[in-house]
């Protein structure tokens, strides 16, 4: 081998370590990052099986997601709201819920977050109409599918894990508005 390609070899080999030093590094942070828990990865994780347990429509499982202390003016505390939801579960047949964004602020042992989401489905008819579809919460006619919107309340129980201790509903947003607050 000619002597004047040696830099040239001695070049490339350093690049490619270099490429894999850098890669390897890159390896090891998104592994860090997956096994570290992060309160807005776990609070966006524990949206999305409150999103899993209506599509199932096994509002049981909601007594992992919501907090021992779990109330809410409308429904009562953790075990009414579930036997609440439960009622209203008997009259659908189908829904689809699809969250369209979350918004996440963790302060400490607390967290609050904005969860906008469209929802459908089908509720059980009469003999008159066996089936009825329906857009979004508030039982519009028309066909448009409201982006609906919910606070809520998270706090980290004892065993570390957040849950959520309070939720109340907000008005949909509007058709292309946007949803700053």
């Amino acid at each position: 081998m000619p002597r004047h390609n040696q830099p040239v070899g001695r070049t490339r080999r350093l690049l490619g370590r270099l490429f894999l030093i850098g890669f390897a590094l890159a390896l090891a942070g998104l592994a860090v990052w997956a096994i570290l828990p992060s309160p807005r990865r776990e609070i966006k994780r524990l949206v999305q099986r409150t999103e899993r347990v209506f599509a199932s429509r096994d509002i049981d499982a909601l007594r992992f997601v919501l907090a021992e202390r779990f109330s809410n003016i409308e429904t009562g505390d953790r075990e009414e709201t579930i036997e609440y939801l439960k009622e209203i579960m008997d009259q659908v047949t189908e829904i689809k819920v699809r969250i369209r964004r979350i918004r996440i602020d963790v302060r400490g042992n607390e967290a609050f977050a904005i969860v906008e989401f469209n929802v459908a489905g089908v509720l059980k008819g009469s003999e008159v109409f066996p089936s009825v579809p329906f857009r979004g919460l508030s039982g519009r006619s028309d066909l448009s599918n409201p982006i609906e919107r919910v606070r809520l309340h998270l706090v980290r129980e004892r065993d570390g894990v957040f849950r959520i201790d309070q939720a109340e509903l907000l008005p949909p947003a509007e058709v292309g508005a946007r949803t700053e607050e």
